[in-house]
């Protein structure tokens, strides 16, 4: 199942920690699989507890989720989309800038470990929802990649810094085809005066 793999995962550092490391590993563990178990949650209550459960999660323990992505051929991916998707919206809440943060820092290094482009897709989006220039570093490599651009281009749009149009605007400088399309696309989105001659 995969409230047993991700929970699998987040216990594996059990064995080269001390007596209070283990005792605090195991207790976020123990979170981890509550808030799966509750995925997707019954009402307004039952989301919130389970939102404050990952808040309490260090960054890796986050990243380990979304890492668990790739699993989704072994078993029911819906909790832990549900969870990951949740959080996202969660963390965009006034005065929740230092989750917001460790939830983008957490996902978008994530991204490098998923191999299956569904999944990749699945992040980009969230990092849409809620990224700001920190996201654009994680987001900005996918502009090279055919299949997934126009994920990463339509999130760069959506983020609207100026950090997020110059790395539009790099990556068009040498794109041809249907990436070059995604990208002039997401800039005519961007409403970005600096693509109007090309």
């Amino acid at each position: 199942m995969r409230k047993i793999s991700c929970l699998l995962i987040l216990l594996s550092g059990l064995l080269v920690c001390g007596p209070g490391r283990m005792n605090a590993t195991a207790q976020s563990s123990s979170d981890v699989a509550a808030v799966l178990s509750d995925m997707p949650a019954h009402d307004q209550q039952a989301f919130n507890q389970s939102m404050e459960a990952m808040g309490a999660l260090r960054e890796s323990e986050l990243q380990n989720m979304a890492v668990d992505l790739q699993s989704a051929g072994q078993g029911d991916p819906t909790p832990v989309k549900y969870a990951l998707n949740g959080f996202a919206g969660y963390v965009m809440q006034p005065g929740k800038e230092t989750l917001r943060s460790r939830c983008v820092q957490a996902y978008g290094q994530a991204l490098d470990k998923l191999s299956r482009r569904a999944d990749k897709q699945f992040l980009i989006r969230q990092l849409q929802l809620m990224g700001e220039d920190d996201a654009v570093p994680f987001i900005q490599p996918f502009l090279k990649d055919d299949s997934l651009v126009h994920s990463a281009a339509q999130a760069l749009a959506t983020i609207h810094t100026p950090a997020a149009e110059q790395a539009l605007m790099s990556a068009l400088q040498d794109a041809t085809g249907n990436r070059r399309t995604a990208l002039v696309e997401a800039l005519g989105d961007f409403r970005s005066s600096a693509a109007l001659p090309l």
